[in-house]
């Protein structure tokens, strides 16, 4: 059920990463039974219980078409969630965890998604709902290295596309996505997120994969893939 996608990029002949321990769903048995222990209890029972219950309303209100949109507010509520949906999916493998400890600390403080980061909604096919999937890319950049990540995942017909990185994008990016299928719910829109097209999982996965070549087009092709189940 959790397929992971490392991506390594190197530029100016730099090193790469040096590898690391993989994260609990990973090892033998089924994925699907286990479960990533990373918070703690009084977080999990307080502030990540209040992002968790109103995101909940917000995505069966959608899933249902009752109505057929998100409103700004439901926007918020879906975006926080997913935000740390995957800040802690990350842990699933940690060679591709790229999310700093200061983007953790800030929607713990401010309940919203850090400016780096930016997350769409579609419609998509009920098959993919037991599907996530995860990349991350590295790569020096003015002398350091930064990193992005890619995070697909679905609840039913709701799917959630989530990228985030401290680097500029392209200017066509989030155009780009929008074509695709998706729509925008962070940074927030301010207007009614409605879609009726279901993309297909081979779509789904396919975007999820070119995130990376529309965010950053002058880059070179990445390459080094590592496909883990």
């Amino acid at each position: 059920h959790y397929t992971t996608y490392q991506n390594s990029l190197e530029l100016q002949n730099q090193d790469k990463l040096p590898a690391r321990n993989k994260g609990v769903l990973n090892g033998q048995g089924n994925p699907a039974a286990r479960s990533l222990k990373k918070v703690c209890k009084s977080c999990n029972s307080t502030w990540m219980s209040v992002i968790g219950n109103a995101a909940k309303i917000a995505a069966t209100q959608f899933i249902k078409n009752r109505p057929n949109s998100l409103t700004p507010a439901e926007q918020i509520s879906l975006a926080r969630w997913a935000c740390l949906f995957v800040m802690t999916y990350e842990f699933a493998d940690i060679e591709t965890l790229t999310t700093p400890q200061w983007e953790r600390d800030w929607i713990r403080i401010n309940s919203d998604p850090p400016v780096t980061w930016r997350i769409w909604v579609a419609r998509g096919d009920t098959t993919f709902c037991t599907k996530t999937f995860h990349a991350s890319v590295s790569y020096y950049a003015m002398g350091k290295l930064e990193y992005a990540q890619s995070t697909v995942f679905g609840l039913n017909n709701l799917i959630i596309q989530t990228f985030s990185t401290r680097l500029p994008v392209d200017a066509a990016f989030d155009k780009n996505i929008t074509s695709l299928g998706y729509s925008r719910i962070w940074p927030i829109s301010d207007q009614l997120v409605n879609r009726t097209r279901k993309l297909t999982g081979l779509e789904i996965e396919s975007n999820h994969l070119n995130t990376f070549q529309l965010a950053f087009p002058h880059l070179p092709k990445i390459t080094n893939w590592a496909r883990d189940f």
